[in-house]
């Protein structure tokens, strides 16, 4: 404990750091999810530039699915970096698409099965996947930015949870020892 409580203020400033990134992404929604698509488009111009790179190096049977996987990143990576929001609103459709799918699947699963494993959460589960798959594919810009909201407020939530714990830390470092030594 008394190696922990030498290191109270990392706590306390990661506590605040993650404070401020919660706030700035409220305030910001729609700019925090066009960052991560470029980061996300920037990612794949990377890559696709490395692995065209280690295709000189590839063998002769490996060379060719480098080249190929280098040259489909680079232009994936374009088309990212050309269309951000559009980018964050494709892979928004594609997660609601998903948990439609997936929720119609859990659910046809619990149903079917009377001893499946936690039969009844599950059948829940699989209509709040397929609500919030519908609710999403309807309108993907917006569940975006209300899902980016919810992870900002988690971040908020994290920081002060971290700030708190940072001022516990500190305060047990000083506190005289609890079991002395026999």
């Amino acid at each position: 404990m008394e190696e922990v409580g030498r290191s109270w203020g990392w706590v306390l400033f990661f506590g605040f750091l993650t404070l401020v990134i919660g706030i700035l992404v409220m305030v910001w929604p729609d700019a925090t999810l066009k960052v991560l698509a470029l980061l996300f488009g920037l990612q794949l111009l990377v890559v696709g530039i490395y692995r065209l790179v280690k295709s000189f190096g590839a063998d002769q049977q490996h060379r060719v699915w480098s080249i190929l996987l280098g040259i489909i990143a680079i232009f994936v990576g374009v088309i990212v970096l050309r269309n951000i929001w559009e980018t964050v609103v494709v892979i928004a459709v594609i997660l609601g698409v998903y948990w439609i799918i997936s929720g119609i699947v859990d659910f046809i699963m619990a149903v079917g099965d009377k001893n499946y494993p936690q039969r009844g959460f599950t059948i829940f589960l699989g209509i709040v996947q397929v609500i919030a798959g519908i609710i999403i594919v309807a309108w993907p810009a917006e569940s975006v930015t209300a899902l980016t909201w919810l992870l900002g407020l988690w971040f908020v939530i994290l920081g002060v949870i971290g700030i708190v714990l940072a001022f516990l830390v500190r305060s047990e470092s000083k506190s005289p020892e609890k079991y002395p030594a026999a």
